[in-house]
Formats: structure tokens, C-alpha cells, sequence
């Protein structure tokens, strides 16, 4: 038998937090033609069951054309078991209307307690919020436990977002299939079963930097094993690069710094930049020139200035001008620490030199 297990796909996320509204627009697309994607994978690799560990959908409220497209490729993947929990996103079940769900569609947030199918030796069981002590498995099955939250080794509060994995210990779990982590992990949860993140298929935030899949099980049911493994299948990566500048002495010299961080990468990726370190009072800086030159070569790219000046303070202690007298007063505070006068000097020596241009 083999199983998919994949959660936080995310349809119909706005995508607008970090990309202009083309771009959101195509990422949308391309969301839901990597969901799309996955089931005609599942078809071609004689995948009997796909597991969804929740987060489907990003909300509660689904657009018409969503709901309508997403329900079109259950009902066309005929042939494959659809197991749907509901995450702390889409909280609500969303899918189908009442009598109108296809045979192939699971789900796994009935009556508020474990909901449990049974394929023949191997046991699929999901609950939306928690209640260990009703988990009660057979030793002799294969059993997959489905949740949605946070994986805690301690037992803090519980809550709809937190699973608490030393009550799941000892309960006969093979596998634990999670979702609410965006990314791949996998660890033991006790002497018999692991628990695992599948991660998202597509990430949509520099938060979710690295490759995004879902994980492929692989279950003998003679031997009683399940071999897993992660599938990378997003269209694209998000990569977040660090470039300190504190050497560049030109714009010139901070592009090259940035190609040299960026050389593989491919094109068809979305990128973040981040400037650091100090740089010298001679060197103006063209974010808007090096945005523009990596937006063409990347499919999308933001750059952000985490660079501050390096504060020389004896080119300052007899400069008659503006300048001069702000540095030297701010220099002379006793309260400040030396970061937070490098801080305010950065911040006020840039406005002075924006007031400037302005004022030309």
C-alpha cells in the first residue's frame, strides 16, 4: 500500500504579505496546480490514499472557484482515499456539501472525538483537538495517527494547536502524520512509531525558505513496516541570503557582492536580500537601482537594509556643519549604548542627506 502525507497546502492564500498583485496571482495558480500536481503524481505512482493533515484551505471562507475546483479533483482522482483534517486555519470543514461528498472523500473531524477507517490491516485515525486517552489502537494493525499543531515533548497546557507527543507514547502509533510545521521533519516518537512534518507543497513566505513537498509511504502490510520518504516537489524555492557590505566601497561593489551570493540560485526562484554590516559615509547606497536589477533576474525579489553606518568619530570632532554638531551631541551622550549611537547616527546622518537632496 502507499500513502501520501502532505498538510498546509494553503489554497486561496491572498499571497499579497510580501508580492505585488501579479505575483500573487500567479503563486495562487501555482498552488493549486502543485495540489493539482501531487494527485496526478499519486495516480501515476499507484498511490491508494492521500492523507491531508490540515490547512487545505487558508481560511474558514473558501472562494466559490476554489471549493468547486478542489472538490473537480477529488471526484477526478476516483481511485485514491482522500483522509482531510481540518487545521487551525481552515477550522471549519469547508469541502462538500452535506450528502454530496464522493466515496473517496474522508474525513477525519467528525463528532469531535478520533475518527477511524480501517483498510484492511491498516488503521487511518485523526482528531481536530486532542483527546489522548480515547486513542485506543490495536498492537497487531498499522497504525497512522493524524493531527494538526505544535509537537511538544512537555506537557504545557493543552490546546487546539499543541500536540502533546509524550501522551501519544506507547499507543501502538507506526506513524504520526503532522501538519502546522511548514516544513519537512521527521523524529522517533517512541520505540515503534516516528512522528513527521510534511511541509508545505509551496512555500509563500520567507519564513518557508527550503525544498517543499509531501512525504511518500511506502507500507508493507505483510511485514508490518512503513518506509517514508520526503518528495521535493514545489515549482519554487524561497531562499533568503545575507550579504554583508561592510568591504564594498562603491554600488558597484555591493551588486557584485550580491551576484556572488546569488550565483545558484535559479531564476524561476523567489528571493530575499539582506544587507549587512557597516559600511563607510562614502558609499551611497541605490536600493531601488539593485531591487529593479534582481526583480528581472529572479521571478521575484525584495531586498532589505539591515546596514548601518560606520560612525568614524574623529572625521567629526571639528566638522563645522550640521552634521558635525549632531554627531558630536549625540557622541556625548552618557546615558546611550555605543550600538544605539551608531543607531541614532545612522538614522539621523541618512535624513540629513535625503533633506539635502531635497532641498537641491
Amino acid at each position: 500500500m502507499r500513502i501520501i502525507h502532505c498538510s498546509d497546502i494553503h489554497l486561496d492564500s491572498a499571497m499579497k504579505a510580501n508580492l505585488p498583485a501579479d505575483k500573487a496571482r500567479i503563486r495562487r495558480g501555482e498552488i493549486f496546480a502543485a495540489f493539482s500536481g501531487m494527485l496526478d503524481f499519486a495516480e501515476r505512482n499507484s498511490v491508494d490514499a492521500v492523507i491531508i493533515a490540515g490547512d487545505l484551505f487558508d481560511s474558514p471562507k473558501v472562494s466559490i472557484k476554489t471549493k468547486r475546483s478542489t472538490e473537480d479533483a477529488i471526484r477526478a482522482h476516483g481511485g485514491i482515499d482522500f483522509f482531510v483534517l481540518t487545521g487551525n486555519h481552515d477550522k471549519s470543514p469547508s469541502l462538500f456539501d452535506a450528502g454530496d461528498a464522493p466515496q473517496n472523500f474522508k474525513p477525519l473531524y467528525k463528532d469531535g472525538g478520533w475518527t477511524r477507517y480501517d483498510l484492511g490491516g491498516v488503521v487511518i485515525c485523526g482528531i481536530r483537538r486532542a483527546v489522548y486517552d480515547s486513542l485506543i489502537l490495536n498492537a497487531h494493525d498499522i497504525n497512522i495517527a493524524v493531527m494538526h499543531g505544535e509537537a511538544s515533548n512537555y506537557n504545557k497546557d493543552d490546546s487546539s494547536e499543541t500536540v502533546l507527543l509524550p501522551k501519544l507514547k506507547d499507543k501502538y502509533i507506526d506513524y504520526l502524520a503532522l501538519g502546522h510545521f511548514h516544513g519537512f521533519f521527521k523524529a522517533p516518537l517512541d520505540r515503534r512509531g516516528t512522528y513527521c512534518y510534511s511541509g508545505c507543497l509551496e512555500g509563500r513566505g520567507f519564513d518557508e525558505s527550503g525544498a517543499k513537498g509531501f512525504v511518500l509511504l511506502d507500507i508493507d502490510t505483510a511485514d508490518k513496516k512503513i518506509v517514508s520518504r520526503f518528495v521535493p516537489f514545489s515549482k519554487r524555492l524561497l531562499t533568503e541570503v545575507t550579504v554583508d557590505i561592510s568591504e564594498a566601497s562603491s554600488m558597484y561593489a555591493v551588486e557584485k557582492s550580491v551576484d556572488e551570493a546569488l550565483k545558484d540560485i535559479a531564476p524561476s526562484g523567489l528571493v530575499k536580500v539582506v544587507l549587512t554590516g557597516r559600511y563607510d559615509g562614502g558609499l551611497h547606497k541605490d536600493l531601488k537601482r539593485l531591487s529593479d536589477a534582481l526583480n528581472g533576474r529572479f521571478f521575484f525579489c525584495k531586498v532589505k537594509d539591515e546596514s548601518k553606518l560606520a560612525v568614524k568619530t574623529a572625521d567629526y570632532l571639528r566638522d563645522i556643519s550640521l552634521k558635525g554638531e549632531f554627531v558630536r551631541l549625540v557622541l556625548a551622550d552618557k546615558i546611550l549604548s555605543d550600538d544605539d549611537k551608531a543607531d541614532i547616527i545612522d538614522c539621523g546622518l541618512k535624513a540629513l542627506q535625503n533633506a539635502s537632496a531635497y532641498l537641491k
